[in-house]
C-alpha cells in the first residue's frame, strides 16, 4: 500500500476495518471519504496525473469542421512544442485544392487534413488542408509530420496517381497509386502550400509517402 498525505481518518486499526484511503492514488490526499490529487497532479483522486505544461486529465475533444460518415478523421501529429496539432481524415470527399477550400462531397476518399493551434488551455481550428492535385481515391493525410515549432507540415497521399517524377511535376493520372508528399508552410498564422512531391523513378503501386519523417527545423524531409 502506497504512503498517502493526510491519511487520519477512516481507519479504526482493527484487522477488519476497510480503510477507504487504500483506493487512493499515491500523489493524493485523503480525509477519510475523498482522494485529492496533490497539487501539480490531475484527476479523480484514485488515479493523478502529472498537470504538466498546462495539460488537463482530457483536454480537449475535437471533430472535423465537416465532419461527414466514414472520413476517418483521427490519423495526427503533433508539433514538439506541443502547439500545433495536424489532424488526416484520409477519406473525407472534397473537391477542392491546398487550403482554405470549401468542403463539399464530390471527391471520394481524396482526404484532408484539419490544423489546429494552442491557445491557452484551448485549441483552435486554424486551417483545412487538401492535396494540390486532389483526386479520388488519393488518401491525402495518410501520414502526416511536423516541424517542431509547427511551422512546417508535410503530407502524403499515396494513391496519388502522377506519372512524373521529382518537385512540382504536371499532376496527371498515369501511374496509380505511384504516391505523393505534400509540403505546407505556416507564416504569420498563414498556412500556405509549398511543393508537390514525386519520388524520383515514380511507378504505379510504389505508395510514396506511406511513411514520413521530418526534421525538427523542417528543412530535411
Amino acid at each position: 500500500v502506497g504512503v498517502h498525505g493526510g491519511r487520519d481518518a477512516g481507519f479504526d486499526g482493527g484487522p477488519d476495518a476497510f480503510d477507504f484511503c487504500d483506493r487512493c492514488d499515491v500523489n493524493a490526499t485523503c480525509d477519510g471519504s475523498t482522494c485529492t490529487c496533490m497539487s501539480g497532479f490531475v484527476g479523480d483522486g484514485r488515479t493523478c496525473a502529472p498537470h504538466a505544461l498546462g495539460f488537463r486529465a482530457v483536454d480537449s475533444y475535437i471533430k472535423a469542421s465537416n465532419t461527414g460518415d466514414d472520413d476517418w478523421f483521427g490519423g495526427v501529429a503533433l508539433s514538439r512544442d506541443g502547439t500545433t496539432l495536424a489532424v488526416g481524415a484520409v477519406f473525407e470527399d472534397s473537391s477542392g485544392t491546398d487550403v482554405g477550400s470549401a468542403p463539399n462531397e464530390f471527391t471520394s476518399d481524396s482526404g484532408a487534413v484539419y490544423v489546429y493551434r494552442r491557445s491557452g488551455l484551448s485549441w483552435v481550428f486554424e486551417a483545412f488542408i487538401k492535396g494540390h492535385t486532389t483526386e479520388n481515391g488519393d488518401a491525402f493525410g495518410s501520414a502526416l509530420a511536423l516541424s517542431a515549432d509547427g511551422s512546417t507540415l508535410v503530407v502524403s497521399a499515396p494513391q496519388e496517381d502522377t506519372p512524373t517524377g521529382g518537385i512540382n511535376p504536371l499532376p496527371g493520372e498515369g501511374a496509380p497509386g505511384s504516391g505523393a508528399v505534400f509540403v505546407y508552410t505556416r507564416v504569420a498564422g498563414t498556412w500556405g502550400f509549398e511543393a508537390f512531391i514525386k519520388a524520383s523513378n515514380t511507378d504505379s503501386n510504389d505508395l510514396f509517402g506511406a511513411a514520413l519523417a521530418l526534421s525538427n527545423d523542417g528543412n530535411e524531409l
